[in-house]
């Protein structure tokens, strides 16, 4: 069920090399897990928006600043 409500509601990004290098930098920098570094790489990538209440993103500021 999540799955679909995922699939319908959202567009899906696919990792490309340019955003697999940012996320593994943001990884090392802040030693995050990559899946999360991943992400923040994604949103800085196409100027997104990220809203969570994961502990790990309350380093994004310093990213993006």
């Amino acid at each position: 069920m999540r799955v679909d409500t995922i699939t319908r509601d959202f567009d899906m990004i696919d990792v490309n090399s340019e955003i697999a290098e940012e996320g593994a930098e943001i990884s090392h920098r802040l030693r995050i897990p990559i899946a999360d570094s991943l992400i923040m790489a994604t949103a800085k990538r196409f100027n997104l928006t990220c809203v969570t209440d994961d502990p790990h993103f309350t380093e994004v500021k310093k990213i993006w600043m």
